[in-house]
């Protein structure tokens, strides 16, 4: 019989380790580029343009937030993809129950 317990801890531990090695990857990217804060004027040394997005999940419902329109846009494209697998792994354990 399949350990569903199991597949839930992969993933747990897959998204720990995507969140750190992005994390580690933006950190390293930065240092390569010589961008950092500067504390007294409160500046970047650099005029870095980009956007940010992310999105709170309560329940089934969405709240996606945002500084950038394709930051938005991605970021509601990657929440159907998660909504989506999410309904397909609910369907796989009813069914198997």
């Amino acid at each position: 019989m399949f350990k569903w317990w199991l597949l839930g801890f992969a993933l747990v531990l897959l998204g720990i380790l995507i969140t750190l090695a992005g994390t580690l990857y933006e950190s390293y990217k930065a240092a390569q580029e010589g961008r950092y804060w500067h504390g007294r004027t409160g500046e970047c040394r650099e005029n870095v343009t980009g956007g940010a997005a992310g999105v709170v999940m309560i329940g089934p419902f969405p709240i996606v937030f945002g500084t950038d329109v394709a930051a938005v846009k991605l970021v509601i494209v990657l929440t159907i993809v998660l909504m989506v697998v999410a309904f397909v792994l609910l369907l796989l354990s009813v069914r198997l129950l």
